[in-house]
């Protein structure tokens, strides 16, 4: 999405901020909705979209469909639908950078 969009994306493998709305959206769902033009939706329709993000069901959304596409043709090859998310991992017993890679 950041392919397309240019926007830079937590990459914590949440598409909607967790927890309910906080009445603004999320790097991804902002990221998205700058797209909305050339998706040819509104922000309505990305936020359901990616209310399914733990549902098969999202891979099938014309949201999910037209990122895909889009970045694709801005990157001029077949993009990943999917990666680990990049989380790093705090605690007081860590004492180097640690992530979920």
């Amino acid at each position: 999405m950041g392919v397309a969009s240019g926007v830079a994306l937590d990459l914590d493998g949440d598409l909607i901020i967790p927890g309910g709305d906080s009445g603004r959206p999320g790097s991804t769902e902002a990221a998205v909705r700058s797209l909305g033009e050339r998706l040819g939706v509104g922000d309505g329709e990305v936020r359901r979209a990616l209310e399914q993000e733990s549902r098969p069901d999202l891979e099938q959304t014309r949201v999910y469909v037209r990122v895909f596409e889009l970045a694709g043709q801005a990157a001029r090859r077949p993009l990943p639908h999917a990666m680990l998310p990049r989380i790093r991992l705090q605690s007081p017993k860590i004492t180097r950078p640690l992530t979920t890679e």
